[in-house]
């Protein structure tokens, strides 16, 4: 899949400043319904499905807000690889996160790949794209030293 750059950017810088990780989900919170608009045709176009929810204060000085969220395994990890997000915490956390699931089955000739690529001194993220593995499953097999 080629990804539009400017988008993938665009999501990264706004889940820096506006995101969160919790319990399996991303969340990104704004006070601006055009920038989650935004936010939301750019995930759609980077094929990362998510919802988007408005909350509405009990208080009247409070903002009406929208958030995003991004949940599933497979979502998390497309977001991992795809979002090039730079705050160390979220990503310590996001990578927890993806780890919680069960990785999937891959066969010798596979797991050989991965760590060909790995002595390769490839990321993570770019064995996920070559192979089409999802990150937990990666890294599951890195550590773990099984197939």
């Amino acid at each position: 899949m080629k990804i539009n750059i400017k988008y993938a950017y665009y999501i990264a810088g706004l889940f820096d400043g506006e995101g969160c990780v919790d319990k399996r989900t991303l969340i990104i919170t704004n006070t601006h319904k055009k920038i989650i608009d935004t936010a939301s045709f750019y995930l759609n176009s980077l094929n990362i499905p998510h919802t988007i929810s408005i909350y509405k204060p009990q208080q009247k000085n409070y903002l009406m807000f929208y958030r995003i969220k991004i949940y599933g395994r497979i979502n998390l990890e497309r977001f991992y690889i795809y979002i090039p997000f730079i705050h160390r915490e979220k990503r310590r956390k996001m990578l927890k996160e993806t780890m919680i699931y069960k990785p999937r089955k891959v066969t010798e000739k596979v797991y050989k790949q991965i760590i060909k690529l790995k002595n390769q001194n490839l990321s993570l993220r770019k064995i996920g794209k070559i192979l089409k593995l999802g990150l937990g499953t990666i890294t599951y097999f890195i550590n773990k030293r099984k197939y």
